[in-house]
């Protein structure tokens, strides 16, 4: 007998019917309902009956017209089951690890007497798994990493029909066949960061006036670079011309599908600003300097306005800041302010001058008094003033005064300078008082003495010199005193009387202060070029008095990145320093960062060092001297460089000279 592969469930062992006088039975016996493809032999079993002959009872297997024999077993082919599986339809990503493959059955759809017994299962049909393969007839190649993505007439993605099949394989108890599956390649993802890298020769640009964005797109998936319009295609922002941010799109196409961006910066173009500086005595009034303020590194044509909005007015020295006025056809997004040269603003004291008044009296058991004055305080500006000075009995002392500042002005915007006068009252009518003046003096370059006054004196004498030879001239002859030592009174007759007359001498005293001297220094900017930058241009040595002589150098560097004041030297000739006091309008030497665009360079020099077989010293000095409001002025102006190693010096000197005015 010959079954099909069923695990014997279609057996039966029902004991059959048995004719001819039988009795018991005889029935196949049970089997193992796995039982494989193959030969078996199936046991027979005998089941006795009871029967009877003439009075006697018999048991067993017998018939009645029969001799029986039979066998204990039968053998039993079992064939090969059909089986049709179906290969599943798979998808991967491009250039990705191959996808699993799948298999399942229609149980329906299996041939007659075939399909997937009952009792087993997908996972025991096959003892050692088929090899699920791709096709390479249907797709070009076998290697999943090398198929591309097949796109239909429309560009949809498509698959790879009956692409995959199955190999090898061995199943005991099953003719298996195989029904194709197919396979889809799906396009990789732009936006899968695993995988996919964009990036740019260029991220990073400055504002230039013109549309920008990287030249160069570096794509890259797995570290292969990709192909732009072949794997991807690139759309630029529009309107990339202002500062700011943007980003380049990549668009997959082919094997590629979504989109990546690569985000790149247009900063602000750097400026620089200049304004100017500048000096005054103090009048009450704001000290500005609005014109001459630069603007650098505007690009193109493109314009805008700056202009120095400092202001100073009381005594000291303050930044000249700016403002920048978008009134052009320049955008203020597209700039950044990198670098400042501010100006100084620089207002000094005001002198206020105290002068009381000098008199005298025989004593007459009143008080003496002398009016005063007040001499250069600015307009709108207040104080109280009054003069303090008495004297009532015989002698002698200064005209006082108090001054309050209770009013509009403020004391530290004055230097106070003094000249007091004497009061003095003598004991009798006939002693004579010769009062010698002298005062404080600010430095000219002159000698300055005293002025000698005689009392009243009697009918019939008159004074025929009356003079002080005491004089000062500098700060440093401290206070001189002053006494009348010419003094000559005489008669009617003529006569040299002095000796014979009854004198009392009040003294004085002379001293001089210092004279302002203005110093101004100019600043600079530059980029970085790893030379010092130096300002030797324009500086300015004021106030000097006829005669006086003096150098200026002005000594200001910088080389690295940042900024310092340009400051200087004076080199006292002819003038002494103790006669000066010096007021200073330092420029800034600024070096900014190489980064920085339109390298430009106003009123400023390089001091290049230099190295050679021999060094070379370049001078020239210009010597400042005070000139009067006529006469022959020279002012030859010089540049001077001094280059050696490891060391840069640069100078500018004045040298001004005036002629004395003749007395």
């Amino acid at each position: 007998m010959r079954y099909s592969y069923d695990g014997g469930a279609n057996w039966t062992t029902t004991a059959p019917v048995w004719e001819s006088g039988f009795v018991g039975s005889l029935a196949a016996g049970s089997i193992n309902t796995t039982a494989d493809v193959g030969t078996l032999l199936v046991p027979v079993e005998q089941s006795e009956g009871t029967f009877s002959i003439g009075n006697e009872k018999h048991t067993g297997f017998f018939s009645r017209d029969y001799d029986v024999s039979y066998s204990t077993s039968s053998a039993i082919a079992v064939g090969k089951r059909a089986l049709n599986v179906t290969l599943g339809n798979i998808k991967g990503t491009y250039g990705a690890v191959a996808p699993a493959f799948t298999w399942t059955y229609d149980q329906d759809a299996q041939p007659v007497g075939g399909g997937l017994a009952s009792f087993d299962t997908e996972a025991t049909v096959f003892q050692e798994d088929p090899t699920l393969e791709i096709d390479a007839r249907v797709t070009g190649s076998s290697d999943f990493r090398s198929l591309s993505v097949k796109r239909d007439a429309n560009g949809s993605v498509a698959a790879y029909e009956g692409a995959v099949f199955a190999t090898g394989g061995s199943a005991a108890n099953y003719e298996v066949t195989f029904t194709k599956g197919d396979l889809t390649v799906e396009p990789e993802s732009l936006a899968d960061a695993a995988r996919i890298i964009a990036g740019a020769d260029t991220t990073a640009f400055t504002y230039n006036g013109s549309i920008q964005a990287p030249a160069a797109l570096s794509v890259t998936d797995a570290g292969s670079e990709l192909t732009e319009n072949t794997d991807y295609t690139v759309s630029l922002p529009t309107g990339s011309k202002d500062a700011g941010d943007y980003a380049v799109t990549l668009t997959g196409m082919g094997n590629y599908t979504g989109t990546a961006t690569v985000a790149y910066t247009i900063a602000p173009a750097p400026l620089s600003v200049i304004t100017k500086g500048a000096s005054k005595v103090y009048d009450g009034m704001a000290l500005t300097k609005a014109d001459g303020a630069t603007l650098q590194g505007l690009v193109g044509d493109e314009t805008a306005t700056v202009i120095g909005t400092g202001s100073q007015v009381d005594a000291g020295s303050s930044s000249n800041g700016y403002g920048i006025v978008w009134d052009g056809s320049a955008n203020e997004g597209n700039y950044t302010v990198a670098s400042e040269s501010l100006g100084t603003l620089t207002v000094s004291r005001r002198t206020l001058t105290i002068e009381t008044s000098s008199a005298n009296k025989v004593y007459d058991g009143t008080p003496l008094t002398a009016p005063g004055a007040l001499h250069g305080l600015a307009d709108g500006d207040t104080v109280t003033f009054a003069t303090t000075g008495s004297q009532t009995d015989p002698g002698s002392s200064k005209n006082t005064y108090t001054l309050d500042w209770d009013g509009t002005a403020k004391f530290t915007n004055y230097d106070v300078w003094e000249n007091l006068g004497t009061l003095t009252v003598t004991e009798a009518a006939d002693q004579i008082v010769v009062t010698t003046t002298g005062g404080t003096f600010e430095h000219d370059g002159r000698p300055h003495g005293a002025s000698v006054t005689v009392s009243q004196l009697p009918a019939g004498l008159r004074v025929v010199e009356a003079e002080s030879s005491a004089t000062a001239t500098h700060v440093s002859d401290g206070e001189v005193k002053a006494t009348a030592d010419k003094l000559k009174i005489v008669n009617e007759l003529g006569e040299d009387v002095t000796d014979k007359l009854s004198i009392s001498y009040v003294d004085g005293t002379i001293s001089i202060v210092p004279r302002r001297l203005f110093v101004s220094t100019k600043g600079g900017t530059k980029l970085y070029d790893g030379t010092p930058l130096a300002a030797i241009k324009g500086a300015k040595l004021e106030g000097l008095v006829a005669g006086d002589t003096a150098m200026l150098v002005a000594t200001g560097s910088q080389t690295d990145a940042g900024s310092s004041p340009n400051t200087y030297q004076i080199q006292w000739g002819t003038a002494q320093a103790d006669d000066y006091q010096v007021s200073e309008s330092l420029g800034t030497l600024t070096v900014t960062d190489s980064g920085s665009s339109n390298p430009a360079v106003k009123d400023s020099e390089s001091a290049n060092a230099s190295s050679s077989s021999s060094s070379s010293v370049a001078r020239s000095a210009a010597q400042v001297g005070g000139t009067p409001n006529t006469g022959d002025n020279t002012a030859p102006i010089a540049v001077a460089g001094v280059a050696g190693a490891g060391a840069a010096l640069i100078a500018l000197t004045l040298w001004l000279r005036r002629k004395k005015n003749k007395r």
